[in-house]
């Protein structure tokens, strides 16, 4: 009997031994790369672009600008592409802001009262696009009433040139 038991108590042994193998051996694997999440966060609006919503850092944030444009403002950064609400430009073409909300050049940080005078926005129109669409629905219980609609928002895709202060 003592036999037997000292047997079973070698046979555990051994498989724990090889369990404790086996961890060891998958703590070696190789993992896959991980993706950089530190990157620009990136939205897709309608055709599956990938969009920047913050093309630079805070580290490099050396010259922006907080502009308004009907209800909405934005906060541009030179280099960055960003979809605003339709705006009635042709594709192609430059359009400025002049409503500076406040302004960050060269180490100076202005403040409008509202706006600051003499600085602008400028941007390159890319193209006009489409938002996912949205839907919309209305039940009224008992009485088979049933109303689906949807809807995509409008914007305009465009890229900041430049961000400064007229002299």
């Amino acid at each position: 009997m003592a036999k037997k038991a000292t047997e079973q108590n070698e046979k555990k042994k051994q498989t724990e031994a090889k369990e404790t193998k086996e961890v060891k051996k998958s703590d070696t694997k190789k993992q896959p790369p991980q993706k950089n999440t530190s990157d620009a966060k990136a939205k897709s609006i309608g055709d599956d672009t990938k969009i920047a919503e913050n093309a630079a850092t805070e580290e490099s944030l050396d010259t922006f600008a907080i502009v308004k444009k009907g209800q909405h403002q934005f906060f541009l950064v030179p280099g960055q592409k960003l979809d605003l609400p339709r705006m009635n430009i042709t594709e192609g073409k430059e359009y400025t802001f002049n409503d500076v909300l406040a302004l960050y050049k060269d180490g100076e940080f202005l403040l409008g009262t509202p706006t600051v005078e003499g600085a602008y926005a400028k941007v390159f129109v890319i193209k006009h696009v489409r938002g996912p669409k949205k839907y919309g629905f209305k039940y009224k219980a008992k009485s088979r009433y049933r109303r689906k609609w949807g809807y995509r928002n409008l914007y305009t895709r465009v890229r900041v040139l430049e961000v400064g202060i007229k002299k």
